[in-house]
């Protein structure tokens, strides 16, 4: 890496001493990890070469003992702190890797009865306020916490405990406890990327609390190697998103479930999609399965990684094949369908160019998706 020094680009100074960034606008200063530092230096020294991860993790990190994901993840958040400032930061070439941004994002020239606008959009946003204000909410902050090198829980996540068990460093481990349920993720790890995943839901008992008898059995578990597809298509405005979850109760050892999920995003506008989504159930107490459709709009804010999910009347729709054989024993039905909320929100922390930790507001629940070509 070159020489530490002050760097001055059109709209900032970048101070690798004090690890800070002066922000030439207003006189704001944004403080940096020494990570955070690293990179910014790295991609400013040569602002037209182009850096792969690799690159940035081997020329950035002292500690090779964390997986080279925390340079996305490092990226995200560098995004975030910029954003406020209308500043791209850092640009991302498409499968070739990360440059310096440096300039600022385009702002849509205002009409010329701007004067009106404020009056316009005040009784506008009173208005729904009040229809929605049961409903219309922002997302909860989350980030994702690093407990050793290869394991991971999210910063909302109940108190899990760990100290007992062994973990294969071939893996990462992803956790998330809330009231009921446990999500458990596992990512395979061939040549510092994400190659297969497993995930599980545990449903859990209110009145036995002990849970960690278990989690052996699921931390060892087997995860195969498969061949993975690169995207040579231009896939620009669209992508896929899968996941399967297999699903399991403390109370009740005989049941089981498998959901799985897939998301097909179109871009309709800057960060916006029209999404066709579809869940598939198979669970003990249901003879057959049965799979969730739906349509709809979301708005996918990409420097925090957080879609909000639009639901309209009307969008989901069902359909069955078999029968509910016995009531008692449904996990999985009663709650994916009970009345949904107009909005739901899910955070998509990034472990890879491929593979994402997702976590959903409504369900409570997390899990690894990845992107499918």
């Amino acid at each position: 890496m070159n020489k530490k020094e002050i760097i001055e680009t059109t709209n900032m100074t970048i101070d690798y001493e004090s690890l800070t960034v002066l922000i030439k606008a207003n006189g704001d200063e944004i403080k940096l990890s020494l990570n955070e530092a690293n990179l910014l230096f790295l991609l400013y020294s040569n602002p037209n070469k182009i850096y792969t991860k690799d690159d940035v993790y081997q020329e950035c990190w002292q500690d090779t003992s964390v997986s080279n994901s925390v340079v996305t993840q490092t990226i995200s958040l560098l995004r975030k702190k910029f954003l406020k400032y209308d500043i791209v930061v850092i640009d991302t070439i498409k499968q070739k890797g990360y440059k310096s941004g440096d300039r600022l994002k385009t702002v849509t020239q205002k009409s010329r009865y701007y004067l009106l606008l404020p009056l316009f959009f005040l009784s506008f946003a009173a208005l729904f306020i009040i229809y929605n204000k049961k409903e219309s909410r922002g997302p909860i902050e989350q980030s994702l916490i690093s407990l050793q090198p290869n394991v991971y829980m999210l910063s909302t996540s109940e108190h899990i405990d760990l100290n007992s068990i062994e973990f294969n460093p071939d893996y990462l481990y992803f956790f998330n406890k809330e009231k009921k349920h446990l999500s458990i993720s596992i990512c395979f790890v061939v040549d510092d990327i994400c190659n297969n995943s497993f995930n599980k839901f545990i449903l859990l008992d209110s009145k036995n609390k002990k849970y960690t008898n278990i989690l052996n059995d699921v931390i060892n578990v087997k995860i195969e190697k498969r061949k993975r597809l690169i995207n040579n298509s231009d896939t620009y405005g669209f992508f896929n998103l899968q996941s399967n979850i297999s699903v399991s109760s403390i109370k009740e050892e005989a049941y089981q479930a498998q959901v799985s999920y897939s998301f097909y995003f179109q871009e309709i506008a800057h960060e916006k999609y029209n999404v066709n989504r579809s869940i598939y159930i198979s669970e003990s107490g249901y003879h057959g399965n049965y799979t969730n459709y739906s349509d709809v709009t979301v708005n996918f804010d990409k420097s925090s990684l957080i879609a909000e999910f639009v639901n309209s009347d009307g969008q989901n729709n069902l359909i069955q094949n078999g029968y509910i054989q016995e009531t008692e024993k449904l996990k999985i039905f009663p709650l994916r369908f009970k009345k949904l909320k107009k909005y739901n929100y899910m955070h998509f922390h990034i472990i890879d160019d491929t593979y994402s930790l997702a976590y959903n507001e409504n369900e409570g629940f997390s899990f690894i998706v990845n992107e499918n070509y």
